[in-house]
């Protein structure tokens, strides 16, 4: 939402000074971080359906309303641009106010709520700029996302970000650490603790398994609320993993039941590795 009345600001101060293509810069923008932060950080919300209890609804909910309001607020920036495209997006958007999104009010938004919010907007570029240097350090030292590490050490002692919990927790999450540290005796900017412990080790097999199950929820056409019957059959080294952490597994994928077993009627089945060991994985939609 800061983002968006950032770039409303910007788009409508730009088309005044007929600054056109500095306007469709900042719509690009803002639809980058839409789709590359915002919706991809923003996938267990859209999904916390599978949690059950009005706590898992209303994050959906909120998300998805988010969502939609800076979809059409963003499609009314854009309307000046490809006219024909907003129109089709304004009709499948629905709630439609106004025959056309070209009869729409343009978007405004005042200069003292961009204020307020630019240490928040100032704040997340820091992460995704921060984030991004990790995750290519990840790729440089071999070691997946999906491995949680012990620790990120980062060099820059001015960030914004130090001493903000909350953005902090956002670029644990993202980078896949347990724990985030400033000092200034590092070597480079950021470095990993990289000794995996058995815990660590047992973490990770637990979200390659997930990446499996969701793909193959996807190849089985089932719908991010659809609850799945999950069948598993694992070597003993996996299934110890699986079964210290059997709830948070189910929680995440959206299993009713799971069940360990060779074989059944399923919609999609798959057999993978995960550390070099077999595994068969089946889904079908629950009853």
């Amino acid at each position: 939402m800061a983002r968006l009345g950032e770039t409303v600001a910007e788009v409508t101060e730009n088309l005044e000074k007929y600054q056109v293509r500095e306007s469709a810069i900042s719509i690009e923008r803002l639809l980058d971080d839409l789709s590359r932060w915002y919706i991809r950080r923003s996938r267990r919300r859209f999904s916390a359906v599978f949690k059950g209890g009005a706590g898992g609804g209303r994050e959906h909910t909120e998300a998805s309303q988010t969502l939609g309001m800076v979809l059409s607020e963003m499609n009314k920036l854009m309307a000046p641009f490809v006219p024909f495209l907003s129109e089709a997006v304004y009709r499948e958007l629905g709630a439609k106010k106004e025959e056309s999104v070209h009869l729409t009010n343009w978007p405004s938004v005042g200069k003292s709520q961009i204020i307020n919010r630019s240490s928040l907007i100032d704040g997340m570029a820091d992460i995704r700029r921060i984030a991004s240097s990790a995750l290519a350090k990840r790729a440089e030292i071999g070691i997946k996302v999906r491995q949680p590490l012990a620790e990120l050490r980062i060099k820059d002692q001015s960030s914004i970000i130090k001493k903000n919990k909350e953005l902090l927790e956002i670029l644990k999450d993202e980078v896949n650490v347990k724990k985030i540290t400033f000092g200034a005796k590092i070597s480079g900017d950021i470095e990993f603790d990289t000794v995996i412990t058995p815990e660590l080790k047992k973490e990770g097999t637990i979200r390659e398994l997930i990446r499996t199950v969701q793909e193959l929820r996807q190849e089985a056409g089932l719908k991010p609320g659809d609850s799945i019957d999950l069948m598993l059959d694992l070597p003993a080294e996996i299934k110890s993993a699986v079964s210290s952490n059997e709830k948070f597994l189910k929680s995440e994928v959206g299993a009713k039941s799971l069940a360990y077993k060779k074989s059944g009627k399923f919609l999609a089945e798959a057999e993978t590795k995960i550390d070099n060991l077999k595994i068969r994985i089946g889904v079908k939609k629950a009853k």
